[in-house]
């Protein structure tokens, strides 16, 4: 070939070459793309939010999302108050006449279940496969373990990974601390659903050089005699969630009496925060999302609690005279200490 001619091949080939990558480049993409079936009570509001987040995460992470949803029923589930679900025979065939049973048959699809309904639903649709459950909290989830394995341990056995959503004593502690690092005494508030956890949360106080005070708050308490002792001996005040009735009885007393008592709550929603908690560490709905991006990518541990989220109001700050930093570098801070005592 005349060098002329060689000269022009060789500038044609590497643009060519490109050209043709890159038109291969989806179908790529594609034939190593990740089926996901998502399981959800219905595929709106939160639901469809978490997965749309959780599908985005993924393809910035480099990952073709190939997604089948299955609807388990119309019927609205309280994430925090519902311990045990039962789903009908008519869920599961409303799911195959919509069209869902290919996501059965697709041994590769990874299954994720959203929220406590949408739980109990993919252990009888799925069965022997492996679910990853979000949305869902560490009582909720011990309940359904044990009603389809038999425990919680066995529950893991079979390769089902709950994605917490309920926040561990430490951090709430960890907070108070990074808000009133002179604390010498804390009080907590627990009700029915949380009194297994009293030993755990004398045992994270002490190991922190902290005395506890803990209230104790019963469907029949005399809500003002359980918390105003507690709260007003105490350097700052811990809500933990519960049952809806004791989480609207807490918020009724709780943030009044810590505004007389000039002591910082610390509680477990944005809304409390809104309400006039000084301070929430919670789980967003975009920390839902990251967590199942995370876990579909094994980044996280099977008992893990998802990523979370601080929030602060700074009017009650000025008001305590606490020197607020942002709320991402108490973040940081929280997620620091907790990777030092790992």
């Amino acid at each position: 070939m005349p060098k002329v001619g060689l000269t022009i091949m060789q500038a044609l080939a590497t643009p060519l070459l490109l050209a043709v990558l890159a038109l291969c480049a989806p179908l790529l993409a594609y034939a190593d793309s990740t089926h996901i079936t998502f399981v959800v009570v219905k595929n709106e509001g939160i639901y469809k939010k978490i997965i749309d987040s959780a599908q985005q995460s993924l393809k910035l992470s480099g990952h073709e999302i190939d997604a089948t949803i299955v609807e388990v029923s119309e019927v609205e589930v309280n994430e925090v108050e519902v311990n045990k679900v039962e789903v009908n025979e008519a869920d599961v065939n409303k799911a195959k006449k919509a069209g869902h049973t290919s996501a059965i048959s697709n041994a590769d699809s990874q299954v994720v279940s959203i929220g406590t309904k949408a739980a109990a639903f993919s252990y009888q649709q799925f069965p022997n496969r492996p679910v990853t459950n979000a949305l869902i909290t560490h009582s909720s989830f011990a309940q359904l373990a044990q009603d389809n394995f038999g425990s919680s341990e066995q529950a893991l056995a079979k390769q089902i990974t709950p994605l917490f959503i309920d926040q561990p004593i430490s951090r709430f502690i960890a907070l108070g601390l990074e808000l009133v690092p002179n604390a010498k005494t804390i009080g907590v508030l627990v009700g029915p659903s949380n009194k297994s956890q009293i030993p755990t949360i004398k045992a994270k106080a002490a190991s922190n050089g902290l005395r506890i005070n803990i209230a104790q708050l019963e469907p029949n308490s005399n809500p003002i005699k359980v918390i105003e002792p507690v709260m007003r001996g105490s350097d700052f005040f811990v809500v933990l969630p519960d049952r809806k009735h004791i989480n609207q009885l807490a918020a009724k007393w709780t943030l009044p009496l810590s505004y007389r008592y000039r002591k910082p709550l610390i509680a477990y929603s944005q809304k409390y925060v809104d309400a006039g908690a000084l301070a929430s560490v919670f789980t967003s709905l975009e920390d839902v999302a990251d967590s199942i991006a995370l876990q579909l990518q094994q980044k996280t541990d099977s008992d893990q609690s998802t990523p979370f989220s601080v929030s602060l109001n700074r009017a009650v700050g000025r008001s305590l005279r606490i020197q607020l930093r942002k709320a991402d570098e108490y973040q940081q801070r929280l997620q620091n200490r907790e990777a030092a005592e790992q």
